[in-house]
């Protein structure tokens, strides 16, 4: 729904343009890589690179432009139905399909942040592309599911 950015309160409007900026593209393929990346900086104890990831990915959004509307990229699909399903009230970790992915995937990415620190390599990359796999396969139950109901309406 289109709002005058002067009908909606500071909240909406942060809101509204972090989803806008984090729908781009590049905003959702350098995300992708800060998992990989932060397990990287955790393996070789470079504190401040982990550090740098995790800040970057929280301001993410805000190092790229709004999408445009016409953008049918696979991140932006992702984006966007993210936002449906959190703005729907859908839990993003449950019992409940896709969302059951994002459950399996905390103790992964546990292990695989455990196995960066213990500087074991193999099981490191194991766990980053399993927990990079998981999020992957929830991501695209979601654009699936939001590209149906587009499909629908």
């Amino acid at each position: 729904m289109a709002h005058s950015k002067t009908d909606l309160s500071f909240r909406e409007r942060y809101g509204e343009t972090y989803w806008n900026r984090q729908a781009n593209p590049n905003s959702g393929l350098t995300r992708l890589a800060t998992g990989p990346l932060l397990m990287y900086a955790l393996y070789r104890r470079s504190w401040r690179l982990a550090a740098a990831t995790v800040v970057f990915s929280l301001l993410n959004p805000l190092f790229f432009s709004e999408r445009t509307e016409d953008s049918d990229s696979w991140f932006t699909r992702a984006s966007r139905a993210s936002e449906a399903e959190i703005g729907d009230g859908v839990p993003v970790f449950g019992g409940e399909w896709p969302a059951v992915l994002n459950v399996l995937n905390l103790p992964v990415f546990l292990y695989a942040f455990y196995s960066a620190l213990a500087q074991r390599p193999a099981r490191t990359a194991t766990a980053t592309a399993l927990f990079v796999g998981l999020k992957l396969w929830y991501l695209n139950e979601l654009v699936t599911d939001y590209d149906e109901r587009e499909a629908a309406e």
